[in-house]
């Protein structure tokens, strides 16, 4: 009950799963692995069916359990989420293993940063999103400078994120 609790599913308790969406029939395989405490978890696709509040539960569960000590391998499509939990990457296209890369690798291979604004008008080399919105892709040396010249022009600073992703990875894998 404490981890159905903490899923907040705590009122499907007496309900058949077959009578849950399938967000919390997740929520409820999940609570169930927790329960067991186990050293290792092993999930597929764990993320699959929650809304996004579910999502950013979810994700702060494991990546609490990795951080605690547990061991956890898991799939999943959505490299973003696996960006924010995993140390190590692996990636299969086509049924084989075509890379495998820590956080570190990831991060020594990148050598530019998006820098994502919101204003009335942009700087030259700025592609604007619409919505307000623009951005321009510069080598890491260059953010500082281009963050002062942001916020000289008070324009509204979005995200500063780093170029190679693990999506960007993988297109580039499967590409190949």
């Amino acid at each position: 009950m404490d981890w159905l609790d903490k899923l907040g599913i705590a009122q499907a308790a007496n309900k058949k799963i077959r009578q849950l969406s399938k967000g919390m029939a997740q929520r409820t395989g999940l609570a169930h692995c927790f329960a067991c405490a186990p050293e290792i978890l092993i999930l597929d696709e764990p993320l699959s069916g929650l809304d996004p509040v579910g999502r950013v539960e979810v994700v702060d569960l494991l990546a609490n359990y990795h951080s605690e000590g547990g061991t956890l391998l898991f799939t999943s499509h959505v490299l973003h989420d696996v960006e924010r939990i995993a140390d190590k990457f692996v990636l299969i296209n086509k049924g084989r293993v075509a890379s495998v890369k820590s956080r570190e690798d990831l991060m020594s291979e990148n050598k530019s940063v998006r820098i994502v604004v919101y204003g009335d008008s942009f700087p030259t080399g700025f592609i604007e999103l619409g919505g307000g919105r623009a951005y321009i892709n510069v080598l890491q040396q260059d953010q500082w400078r281009v963050l002062d010249e942001i916020k000289l022009l008070n324009l509204q600073l979005v995200s500063v994120l780093p170029q190679l992703t693990l999506e960007s990875l993988y297109i580039e894998v499967a590409g190949n």
